[in-house]
């Protein structure tokens, strides 16, 4: 019988969970089933949030199986099968069944009650920031930022990009930008002069954004769901982004960073490299001070002081090599 590794995640528009952990997940799928394609079946356990079912329906091709706490006992698991978790921190019911059913190989990410496990792998390239946890005889565990995933392109040599007559800053939300975080910043750098603005469009995000509506204007060059972005990352000096995976991209980069809480739950992370002087905070989305951010950014030039010390300071803090290290972790733990 073959066996089957399950990825246990959700994704939405923004409105509850977002698309970040549906992006981690496709991004750790493409890795295992290059690997493992003859051995393994894949499937995705997703509740009904039908924003991420697409995109993982489009993006893998692989079955969905409807999850909820009523039909866990339906899920057919094998003792030698994985189950990767991706829903800030294991569900306590489907760890039982899973204990249940004799499965070993346990992966959860983000997670920080190690109560609920038994035996598995813990992974925290993000919570690290919230919680650091002690290593148990049956649960290994993982943390800090040189386990932040991101597309395998982030591990090129990253180059600090020279100060022009006509500087480049990037804005990034990622996701669906439910916030409309993406507009609301564009508007604001629209009134300065002199500068080019990259906006990154997700996947996710609806072509009712209102951010469409500056698509005419010649400032601003518009990224529409692209794959890898790191290349615009590479080709901007001052980077605008949320509190979510564009602001690890950014600092895996090197680029003076500005960001905004648009979730509450960015707020670990963003206190975290805001400690290390690697991230400039500008305050929550809801609570945006349209004055100080205009002033931040209409003298540009005056950012490129000392940025050879923090660019290098950055691109060591997060390397880019976390999804080279997790593929390591997930291979020892399968084979």
């Amino acid at each position: 019988m073959k066996k089957s590794i399950y990825f246990r995640v959700d994704g939405d528009d923004g409105t509850k969970v977002g698309l970040g952990h549906a992006y981690r997940c496709l991004k750790i799928y493409n890795l295992l089933k290059k690997i493992y394609k003859k051995n393994f079946n894949f499937y995705f356990l997703m509740r009904n949030y039908q924003t991420g079912k697409r995109f993982i329906k489009s993006s893998t091709g692989e079955k969905i199986i409807n999850f909820s706490r009523k039909n866990i006992e339906n899920i057919e698991f094998n003792k030698k099968d994985v189950l990767i978790i991706d829903t800030l921190g294991g569900e306590k019911k489907l760890l039982n069944y899973a204990y249940k059913k004799n499965l070993n190989k346990v992966v959860s990410f983000e997670e920080t009650n190690t109560k609920l496990f038994k035996r598995g792998v813990i992974i925290n390239g993000i919570y690290f920031a919230k919680k650091l946890l002690k290593e148990s005889k049956n649960i290994k565990i993982f943390q800090g930022p040189k386990y932040i995933v991101l597309d395998h392109a982030f591990t090129k040599k990253k180059k600090n990009l020279l100060y022009k007559k006509t500087p480049k800053i990037i804005v990034g939300s990622g996701g669906a930008d439910k916030k409309n975080f993406l507009y609301k910043m564009s508007l604001i750098l629209k009134k300065i002069p002199n500068i080019l603005i990259f906006i990154v469009i997700g996947k996710g995000v609806e072509r009712s954004n209102p951010i469409f509506k500056l698509k005419k204007f010649k400032k601003f060059k518009f990224i529409s769901y692209k794959k890898n972005i790191f290349k615009y990352f590479q080709n901007s000096n001052v980077a605008l982004v949320s509190g979510g995976t564009v602001m690890f991209e950014s600092i895996c980069t090197g680029k003076k960073t500005f960001v905004c809480k648009t979730y509450d739950n960015q707020k670990y992370a963003i206190k975290y490299f805001q400690n290390k002087k690697l991230i400039s905070y500008l305050g929550d989305i809801s609570t945006l001070n349209e004055k100080r951010i205009f002033q931040t950014f209409k003298n540009l030039n005056s950012f490129k002081r000392k940025e050879i010390f923090w660019f290098k300071k950055r691109i060591y803090e997060i390397d880019g090599k976390g999804i080279i290290r997790i593929k390591k972790i997930l291979k020892n733990l399968i084979n």
